[in-house]
């Protein structure tokens, strides 16, 4: 059996309309704090609905939710 390519990538990067695992989110403890406040917890499902200029316009539950540039690179996920 052949298992499909798994990838970890920058949410900036990942594919859209597609749903993701968090598997890492790096940055101070703030950060953390206030994206966990948002929903985004490692091992949760977000989908990246669009970018643009480095922004990230997110589907986390059911809200939708912009990050900015250095937010969304430091939001790492799996695409499988």
């Amino acid at each position: 059996m052949i298992c499909p390519e798994v990838k970890i990538m920058p949410l900036l990067f990942a594919p859209q309309n597609t749903p993701l695992t968090i598997v890492k989110i790096r940055g101070e403890a703030a950060l953390l704090k206030h994206l966990s406040a948002l929903g985004i917890l490692k091992g949760g499902e977000i989908t990246l609905i669009g970018s643009a200029g480095g922004s990230a316009i997110c589907m986390v539950k059911d809200g939708r939710i912009g990050l900015d540039h250095a937010t969304s690179m430091a939001v790492e996920v799996l695409t499988a």
